[in-house]
């Protein structure tokens, strides 16, 4: 009840505002306010800032249109740079403090994202079907990677100025909101586990006890080692979303040819699909796939040496069984 009435006096048809006789000012409370350049709504909610920033994205987009692009001989690696300087820019500004996304959200920027580099790059949609461009087809030829992994790495860079050059009680505050449903900080824990996996870097005390404030202490102490480690994560990251791109459209690809071949029925929906190089079965999903090389294969001897997270013939630990499987499989020296 209290809050309702909260509500009706601020907001409310009859709202007087928020009086402060000692400055004499009266401050009207409104519905969106306009902050450093975002839009900022009465209840929190995302969906007004993410359609200002693809409407700020388009208006970039089309000044480059009207003038470095009107002349038409821009090379595709200077059309992508200027399309990220004058589009992507303005529409990631400050993501890396959004809020946990829907996948409609996703959708969205990732589908703004990507029409600008069809522009960009003059693969726009056709009449024709068969000559279409699909989304990852767009991406291998922009050299760019997902925009969920760019948000990432945004936030994780925001979060090591942060911790670098703000004060101490900061740590505190980002390791007691880091657990809040539905804040930025809550991608804390993802965003440090892919920091881990693909920078290579170990950390014990954060194994042991894996909280986010352990691992803000460590980028206090050794920021230098964190933005070698992020620049690294970073590279390794692009090259193994790009193999994860063209491996996409390899299958998706492979299923056509095989439809025309006769070798499988066309369906209405175009599925992925693999195919066993053995036997020539084709297989709906990568599950399916890997339970049927298991006919023509034996068990992976690293999965019979795997128990537990520890590593039986060096003793290492490691934070999950994962982690402890990459080391039986591509350690040196090796431990099976």
């Amino acid at each position: 009840k209290g809050v309702r009435e909260l509500q009706r006096q601020l907001y409310g048809r009859t709202a007087k505002g928020i009086v402060c006789p000692r400055w004499q000012v009266t401050l009207h409370p409104v519905a969106t306010y306009r902050h450093l350049g975002t839009q900022l709504t009465r209840d929190g909610a995302l969906h007004q800032e993410l359609q200002y920033r693809c409407n700020q994205q388009k208006q970039g987009i089309q000044a480059l249109r009207s003038t470095a692009f009107r002349c038409g001989d821009v090379d595709d690696r200077h059309a992508i740079r200027y399309t990220d300087a004058f589009g992507t820019s303005r529409l990631l500004y400050q993501s890396e403090v959004w809020p946990i996304l829907s996948k409609a959200q996703q959708s969205k920027i990732s589908a703004a994202l990507i029409g600008a580099y069809r522009r960009a790059l003059n693969m726009c949609f056709g009449q024709d079907p068969a000559a279409r461009w699909t989304d990852r087809q767009v991406l291998l030829r922009a050299e760019r990677i997902p925009v969920q992994l760019t948000i990432r790495m945004r936030r994780l860079r925001y979060v090591g100025r942060l911790i670098s050059h703000g004060p101490t009680a900061l740590l505190q505050l980002l390791d007691y909101t880091w657990n809040i449903p539905g804040s930025w900080t809550a991608h804390l824990p993802e965003d440090i586990d892919w920091f881990l996996t693909f920078s290579g870097r170990s950390l014990p005390e954060y194994s042991a006890q894996n909280t986010v404030g352990t691992f803000m202490e460590y980028i206090f102490r050794e920021y230098a080692d964190y933005k070698a480690g992020l620049a690294l994560a970073w590279e390794r990251a692009r090259r193994y979303e790009n193999e994860q791109l063209r491996a996409a459209q390899w299958r998706h690809d492979l299923h056509a040819l095989a439809c025309q071949a006769g070798w499988v029925k066309q369906d209405r929906v175009l599925q992925t699909r693999y195919i066993c190089y053995e036997c020539g079965h084709t297989c709906v999903s990568l599950a399916a796939a890997r339970r049927h090389r298991l006919l023509h294969d034996p068990i992976d001897e690293a999965q019979m040496h795997a128990p537990s997270n520890q590593c039986l013939a060096c003793n290492a630990k490691f934070h999950d069984r994962r982690r402890l499987l990459e080391h039986l499989r591509y350690s040196k020296p090796r431990c099976l």
